[in-house]
């Protein structure tokens, strides 16, 4: 775990709320603790992107910044998917687990990986041989 993400955990645990990284992790961390069901168990509360920026009254654009910032740190991480007619909002729940927030910031760089990589593919698959673009259209299930 790294020092800001102990600072984070600290203030969000002993309310000396100083960012706004700090306010939304708050939030997650208040709405995970109010549902956990006894004192054995995972948590299991959360709270969607939608309730986060309605209650905390920040654009979309910076809340989503922070919540991927939180997420690429291990400390927060989607725990469903909330149905808004035509859109989607993801729920998050906070974790403090030191082994599962390293399998989350493994999981979440796999996944930026592959994200870039087949972004990679697509934008420059006229300069890749056939073999390759073929090699990642199967590996990745895009195509040209």
């Amino acid at each position: 775990m790294t020092p800001k993400v102990k600072t984070w955990i600290a203030n969000v645990k002993n309310g000396k709320i100083k960012t706004n990284t700090e306010i939304i992790l708050h939030e997650i961390y208040l709405a995970t603790l109010s549902e956990k069901k006894d004192m054995f168990s995972e948590f299991s509360g959360r709270i969607s992107t939608d309730e986060l920026r309605v209650k905390l009254n920040i654009s979309h654009q910076s809340l989503t910044a922070i919540l991927s910032g939180l997420q690429d740190e291990g400390v927060i991480y989607v725990a469903g998917e909330k149905d808004c007619g035509s859109e989607f909002y993801s729920y998050w729940s906070f974790t403090s687990d030191h082994v599962r927030m390293d399998r989350l910031i493994q999981e979440r760089r796999n996944e930026k990986y592959a994200l870039w990589l087949k972004r990679g593919v697509c934008e420059f698959s006229d300069l890749l041989p056939d073999e390759i673009v073929d090699f990642f259209e199967q590996t990745l299930g895009q195509k040209k």
